[in-house]
């Protein structure tokens, strides 16, 4: 995940690695937020490097789906449905 840097509030955290118009320039991100989205960018990227596999099992590749699909409810549960979805559209173009 990109780097990171506390926030003016204690707990906040700044993210640095999503996408450049995902979030405004002042949006501070909370432990828990960060976590969703980073565990989102971690699924998204053994998915992508799973399917390049030439010998891939159908049920870890649905496992890794619902994998990914979880991940993104977090991230909209936690309100940062908007990068969530920068991260999965980042994922799909590399």
């Amino acid at each position: 995940m990109g780097d990171t840097v506390q926030g003016s509030e204690e707990g906040t955290i700044v993210h640095e690695g999503l996408p450049p118009d995902t979030l405004a320039e002042d949006d501070e991100l909370n432990p828990l937020q960060m976590y969703g989205l980073g565990l989102l960018e971690r699924v998204v990227a053994v998915r992508r490097s799973y399917q390049d596999d030439p010998s891939q099992d159908e049920w870890l590749m649905n496992a890794l789906n619902r994998a990914v699909y979880a991940a993104y409810l977090d991230c909209v549960d936690e309100g940062v449905a908007e990068s969530a979805k920068a991260l999965l559209r980042q994922g799909a173009e590399e």
